[in-house]
């Protein structure tokens, strides 16, 4: 099995971002078409993503799917 995507949401992505940029990963802040702009990162064959809450989302999941 190979993970080819990981995203997290979070109520403070720049920070997160940031954490992760101390560990060695490169993120690019963008944004797919008209979807909401977030940072994300080539970690080995994987792309980590980092999205700020959707709006109806007080606070991030602690739900994991696997598709």
């Amino acid at each position: 099995m190979n993970l080819n995507l990981l995203v997290i949401r979070s109520v403070m992505p720049k920070q997160l971002a940031e954490f992760y940029e101390q560990l060695g990963t490169a993120f690019e802040y963008h944004r797919n078409g008209n979807g909401p702009f977030h940072f994300s990162a080539h970690v080995g064959p994987t792309i980590l993503e980092i999205y700020p809450l959707a709006k109806s989302q007080e606070q991030a999941d602690k739900l994991l799917r696997l598709i």
